[in-house]
């Protein structure tokens, strides 16, 4: 199952990719997502920042963030908030990103 997925979202992020719009990667906007578990980081800037993010669970329940504060890009924001957690993240579409590992 999980291959499979995998396989998936690599196809998903190939045709992403050539489809991403490089000025809506570089439009700054504040943040302001306290230390928790990473999941929920995840999901509040999900949330808050219009981003579809797709995770495993598995990936991320374990996982804790230190949490993010100021003006910066979704792509800073992502680094950010998965940094030291060997996960990345990899845009599908301009308005969806997947969680994976390194």
């Amino acid at each position: 199952m999980r291959t499979l997925l995998a396989a998936a979202v690599a196809c998903l992020t190939v045709v992403g990719l050539s489809h991403a719009d490089d000025s809506h990667a570089s439009i700054k906007k504040n943040f302001n997502i306290p230390a928790q578990g990473l999941g929920a980081a995840l999901q509040t800037l999900s949330k808050d920042q219009d981003v579809h993010v797709v995770f495993m669970l598995e990936d991320v329940n374990q996982l804790s963030t230190s949490g993010i504060s100021g003006e910066m890009t979704v792509e800073e924001a992502l680094g950010q908030l998965l940094k030291g957690t060997g996960l990345r993240y990899e845009y599908v579409d301009q308005e969806t990103v997947t969680i994976v590992p390194m």
